[in-house]
């Protein structure tokens, strides 16, 4: 994915999904600010998870189905819109972050088929109007 999808700030949707996209997702994203849903699924994206992508109001991130790995980034706690993360099946690890469990609109939380490790935060008791996890 290049850096330059950054230059695409007027983008509401962005979806990469069952493609032969490869790379990394590139710190630019995050000036993606109008875009709503963002997929980018069912490729072969590999690194980390940018923390910039924290500067989005979507209601959706899909990711599902890359060999993205390390720690989902405690700034997605930032993202007050978000309502469905789709993060399965990939090789995210370490804790979840407890600030993920304080975004009270989450209504749909798929993480699993990862490597994730230590309990689930108490705060999930905080996502009233969640119906997966």
């Amino acid at each position: 994915i290049p850096s330059a999808i950054g230059l695409l700030t007027g983008l509401s949707l962005l979806l990469l999904g069952e493609s032969p996209y490869s790379g990394t997702i590139p710190p630019e994203i995050g000036r993606l600010t109008a875009c709503m849903r963002l997929g980018i699924y069912d490729a072969t994206v590999i690194g980390t998870l940018p923390s910039e992508i924290s500067s989005l109001q979507v209601e959706e991130l899909a990711i599902s189905r890359n060999r993205i790995s390390g720690t989902l980034p405690s700034e997605l706690g930032l993202v007050s819109t978000i309502q469905r993360i789709t993060a399965d099946s990939n090789r995210l690890s370490g804790p979840l972050p407890s600030e993920l469990f304080l975004l009270t609109r989450m209504q749909e939380l798929a993480i699993n088929e990862n490597r994730f490790s230590g309990p689930i935060p108490s705060d999930v008791g905080k996502m009233s109007q969640l119906s997966l996890l």
